[in-house]
């Protein structure tokens, strides 16, 4: 019987702090809506915000957003400079002109997203999954790719000086000059 007790105790306890976590995390309503600079540095690891909208030019500078579930998402033209977003999962987000300036994404899954235009200037992209991902225009200079997977990537037009490319996955990727496609198996460099 006291075992029986405490296993409950402990599944209650676990549904609380589960309820706890869900209560952390607003709404994207709520975010979209709120005042500009108002949501800089708030932690949402581990939230789900799967196909929101949040385009309206959304500033979440020194946000924490590790391990957030941004799948098919829409932060168009948001500022994330030196946000903290290891592990997040952004699979075909559309991140159009979004700014990361030295922000953390190692291990991000950013598969299939729209990076168009975006800024990645100085970020740490380490073991990041750019697989088919858009980055026509983007500047990741000085970037750290260091173990990326840009397989069947378009860096077309990309700015890459003094990216980092050790180890990086590029087979089959579009080349910055946008006239070559990386051969299968190159690592490091587009062969």
């Amino acid at each position: 019987m006291l075992k029986f007790i405490s296993i409950a105790t402990t599944l209650c306890f676990a549904m609380l702090s589960l309820t706890a976590a869900a209560a952390d995390c607003p709404s994207a309503q709520a975010i979209a809506s709120a005042a500009p600079g108002a949501l800089k540095g708030t932690t949402w690891a581990g939230c789900d915000y799967t196909k929101a909208n949040l385009s309206s030019g959304l500033n979440l500078e020194n946000a924490n957003l590790s391990q957030t579930i941004l799948v098919d998402a829409n932060l168009s033209n948001a500022n994330l400079n030196e946000t903290l977003m290891q592990e997040a999962n952004l699979t075909n987000a559309t991140l159009v002109k979004t700014a990361f300036k030295e922000s953390n994404l190692t291990y991000a899954n950013l598969t299939g997203a729209n990076l168009s235009s975006a800024n990645l200037s100085h970020a740490r992209l380490y073991g990041v999954y750019l697989r088919q991902a858009n980055l026509k225009g983007a500047n990741l200079s000085s970037a750290d790719l260091t173990a990326a997977d840009l397989s069947n990537a378009d860096l077309t037009g990309a700015n890459i000086d003094d990216a980092n490319f050790e180890y990086a996955k590029l087979g089959g990727a579009t080349w910055v000059t946008g006239d070559r496609v990386c051969k299968p198996g190159s690592l490091g460099e587009c062969n």
